[in-house]
């Protein structure tokens, strides 16, 4: 499974959070914040996840992407580094399944300059884009931001948890890691009352979303119009998930301690 967005606009919304520490129990799997321990097995993943995703395929259009390159993981190891100390980020079992996103709170400009960094990591690393690869950023952009205006009428989305990523190995799917780690960041978001949003890139995870609360507000076509795509075209959705009522909290409870100071 693999589910990941990263723009600018994240940045220039001011999304963020502060340090968060927190230990979550689902059942048997104990989701943990992300240390830089982690970030080597966590690259992995994230590569591996890649692999097959409908959309991230779409925006390579002619171009092989960098994770095959010999740097592509550590590419991935420095822009996990950076998120596990500047966004609320958890992991489980090796890091075979982590989430990343932001809380609703503004970032620090210390954690704003992280987001930056890893933003610039990533786009150094991919390159520079060819026509077909620009024509279909473009694409997505302007189908995006369209979705964002439907999705999320004035500022809803400033006072929202937004999960940026959701990565688990294909060879430990099933094993409800990912239900783990998902849990876990929607806890943080229940335990202040908060909905949480994402970006879902791949049609075959929207089953699994909706079993954790998530409904689609929005949704958009790639590749519909394009015709060096021979694909079908590629379903993108925007999530939204309310929080969870008390009532329903408490018959479900979760081990979660927060420590919302920052940490420098």
């Amino acid at each position: 499974m693999a589910a990941f967005s990263i723009s600018n606009d994240t940045l220039e919304k001011g999304e963020g959070n502060h340090a968060l520490d927190a230990k979550f129990t689902d059942s048997q799997i104990n989701a943990r914040p992300m240390g830089l321990k982690d970030v080597w097995g966590g690259a992995k993943t994230w590569i591996n996840a890649f692999k097959d995703d409908p959309t991230a395929e779409y925006l390579r259009a002619d171009k092989a992407p960098f994770a095959e390159k010999w740097y592509g993981r550590y590419v991935y190891c420095a822009c996990l580094a950076l998120w596990c100390r500047g966004k609320v980020v958890f992991t489980v079992d090796g890091a075979v399944s982590w989430s990343s996103g932001d809380a609703p709170e503004p970032k620090t400009p210390f954690n704003a300059r992280r987001e930056q960094l890893a933003i610039y990591i990533l786009k150094r690393a991919a390159g520079k884009l060819t026509p077909e690869q620009e024509q279909r950023s473009k694409e997505r952009g302007i189908k995006h931001r369209a979705a964002l205006a439907e999705a999320f009428p004035s500022d809803r989305r400033e006072n929202m948890y937004y999960l940026q990523g959701l990565v688990t190995d294909p060879a430990q799917q099933g094993r409800g890691l990912g239900s783990a780690v998902l849990r876990a960041f929607t806890a943080c978001a229940d335990k202040s009352r908060r909905g949480c949003w994402l970006i879902s890139t791949n049609a075959n995870n929207s089953g699994f979303y909706n079993s954790h609360g998530f409904k689609t507000a929005a949704s958009y076509l790639l590749g519909d119009q394009n015709p060096n795509w021979k694909k079908k075209p590629v379903l993108v959705e925007i999530m939204i998930r309310q929080p969870e009522d008390e009532t329903r909290a408490d018959k479900n409870p979760t081990e979660i301690h927060l420590n919302t100071s920052e940490k420098e």
